[in-house]
Order: C-alpha cells, then sequence, then structure tokens
C-alpha cells in the first residue's frame, strides 16, 4: 500500500500545501522505564502514504532518559510509525504496541498509523518475547486503518453510515481509497460528500475525486474511445473489433507475474467455452516488461484477445483504468458501459450476472 522514499532527517516536511491538518502538531510520550538499561536512544520511522502524494519517510534517532523519551512531530495526514530500541549505537529491539483502542480484538502493531494525535506509549510487564511489548493511548487513526485494511484476511468494508458516524478522520477517508474497487460511483460519491470541510481539502480527497471523476467518464461510453490496445504482434484493437457482434466485452486485468492471475486462466477458458457466443474475452495486460507478457501469452495458450499498451506505452492500461491491483474484472455492454454497477475480484461474479441476466430475458 505504501511506495518508500528513503530521507535520513530530523524532521521533514513536504514543500506542497496540506491545509490546516499539517499545521497541527502531535507528540510521543513514552515511559520504558521498568527496562530503562535495556536502551539508552531510539529510532522512531514515519512512513507516508505514496498514494496520497506524501513520498517522505523520516527517521529520527532520540536520546531516552531513565528509560523514558518524548517526541514532538507533525504530519500532512497520517503516516505509518515504528519504533526501534539501541543500546550503545545498536539495535537492540523494536517495540510492538497494543493500541487501547483495539486491545480486545487485536494483538501487537509492529507499526501504527499516527495522525497529529498526543499519543502515551507505557511498558507491559509479560514473559520474555522478540520485541518489547507496549500499551499505546490516544491513537484516534490507526483502528480504522487496520480495520478496513484489504489487505488483511479479514477486513470491514467502508459505509457510508460509518463515514456519518467519523466524517473526521483521516484513516476512514483513505479506506474507501484502498477498497475502490468494491464501490459504485454513485457510492463513492455519497460517501465522499460526507466527510468534513477540513478533510474535503485533503490530498486524499483530491485524489478520490480524481478517481471518481475518472471512473465516472468511463461509464459515459469512455471504455469504447479509449480502446486502442495491441497485441503480441503489434496488431491494433478497437472496441467494435473486440465485441464482434456479442452482447458482452469481459475485460480481465492481469500480469504475467501474477500467480493468482496465471492460476485463473483454467477457469476463463472454461468460462471462454461456455459463453463465446455472448461474451468476448479480452485480457489487457499491466506488465511492463514486453518480452515476459509476450511469453506468457504464448505459454499460456489463450485463445481469445490478449492486449496491452506495450511496448511503446508501460504504464497505459494502469492509467487508463485506475488499476492498481490484478486480477480484476469489468464487464461491458455493446454500447460499452459498464454492466456490473462495480469492478469485481471475481470471475463467477460475473458468470453469475450473465446467468440471471439470461433468465429474466426469458
Amino acid at each position: 500500500m505504501k511506495t518508500k522514499t528513503l530521507l535520513l532527517l530530523l524532521i521533514l516536511f513536504p514543500i506542497f500545501s496540506f491545509k490546516s491538518y499539517a499545521q497541527k502538531q502531535g507528540k510521543i510520550t513514552a515511559d520504558l522505564s521498568n527496562i530503562k538499561n535495556s536502551f539508552d536512544h531510539v529510532i522512531i520511522k514515519m512512513e507516508g502514504f505514496a498514494e496520497f502524494g506524501d513520498t517522505i519517510t523520516t527517521i529520527d534517532t532520540i536520546q531516552a532518559k531513565g528509560g523514558k523519551f518524548e517526541y514532538r512531530f507533525s504530519v500532512p495526514e497520517t503516516r505509518m510509525t515504528s519504533f526501534e530500541l539501541l543500546k550503545n549505537n545498536e539495535i537492540v529491539t523494536d517495540i510492538g504496541i497494543k493500541d487501547a483502542m483495539t486491545s480486545k480484538e487485536c494483538g501487537f502493531f509492529s507499526e501504527i498509523c499516527v495522525g497529529n494525535e498526543d499519543i502515551k506509549i507505557s511498558y507491559i510487564n509479560s514473559e520474555k518475547a522478540p520485541f518489547v511489548k507496549a500499551y499505546c493511548e490516544g491513537l484516534k487513526e490507526n483502528k480504522w486503518y487496520y480495520w478496513f485494511d484489504p489487505t488483511g484476511i479479514d477486513y470491514d468494508r467502508v459505509t457510508k453510515e460509518f463515514v456519518k458516524k467519523h466524517p473526521n478522520r483521516y484513516a476512514v477517508l483513505q479506506a474507501i481509497y484502498f477498497q475502490k474497487e468494491l464501490f459504485s460511483t454513485t457510492e463513492i460519491s455519497d460517501m465522499l460528500n460526507l466527510f468534513s470541510d477540513e478533510l474535503k481539502q485533503s490530498a486524499t480527497y483530491g485524489v478520490l475525486k480524481k478517481y471518481l471523476n475518472k471512473m465516472i467518464a468511463l461509464e459515459k461510453t469512455e471504455y469504447a474511445k479509449s480502446f486502442k490496445w495491441q497485441d503480441i504482434n503489434g496488431v491494433s484493437y478497437d472496441f467494435k473489433t473486440v465485441l464482434a457482434g456479442k452482447k458482452y466485452v469481459l475485460l480481465v486485468f492481469w500480469s504475467s507475474t501474477c500467480e493468482t492471475c496465471r492460476y485463473q486462466i483454467k477457469a476463463l477458458k472454461k468460462f471462454q467455452e461456455q459463453y463465446i457466443d455472448q461474451v468476448s474475452v479480452v485480457n489487457l495486460s499491466i506488465d511492463s516488461d514486453f518480452q515476459k507478457w509476450k511469453e506468457a501469452v504464448e505459454e499460456e495458450k489463450m485463445t481469445w484477445y490478449n492486449l496491452s499498451g506495450l511496448p511503446n506505452n508501460k504504464e497505459a492500461i494502469k492509467e487508463v483504468y485506475s488499476i492498481s491491483e490484478v486480477p480484476q474484472f469489468i464487464l461491458l455492454d455493446s454500447e460499452s458501459k459498464s454492466a456490473i454497477k462495480n469492478i469485481t475480484y471475481e470471475l463467477f461474479e460475473i458468470e453469475n450476472f450473465i446467468k440471471l441476466s439470461k433468465r429474466i430475458a426469458k
């Protein structure tokens, strides 16, 4: 979810404006005096979210006195933060954080999502562990970051009702971005309207609005207008050509290096055989290496369209369709409009829709 740009600085702020939130300040106060002889300095690493324009990582080493330390900071929105303990200039261990807001349902976090908050960290007496266990009070963003993290095994989906209750939480706004493929454009628009005026001035809000506007444009037949891709032999195809008189076009976003994508090809072959009269399948690759893509297409022996912006434009598919993860599926009707309200990660959802549409038509 993050792109790292490492800068060894005391405290470094972005040169661009993040409005009022960046003018606030946060503070970390820690009391680990129970183990004061085990460390003399602390490394505090704060890493921004490149997706929202914050490509900065700060790494500060501060002195601990009697096992206690204090750290003041300011972040544009939120940053992922971790702690390492030093003794005589050598790393001893790191701190595992137990968030007071999630103590019942979660364990210890190796890094926490921090906004400009007043945070208090205290030592937890426990048996030996590979890290120092600490209790943290004052975190306001961390719970929602992990609660809605789509890379987690069991995550929650952001809802309109939840945004109404938490209109000032950056982690909730960011979660909509990370879950954006799960929502229709109407759902995203409705949720964005519920955030506070302060958050509407944020970089994250701007990124989401840009994504939303692009997807709305695509839904208004822009899929057809932007459809100019090439196969491994350099032959170009437009939407009308790949539609070939059928009812639907299934866009399959994939990559030759994606194991899940390669695994699903077997299911796609069965799908293509079953619905060949109704659906034209088109694989759109986000590969950046033309040769690897070409070799994968030939190796998998797919009998449907395999297209890309390669070799001339490595990022074309990602940029045009705002694709950040694969595999993903979009089912378009004959007018190049999305037949299903949002992008899906599951082929069976496409199949269920086609079966249902067929029954309704009868």
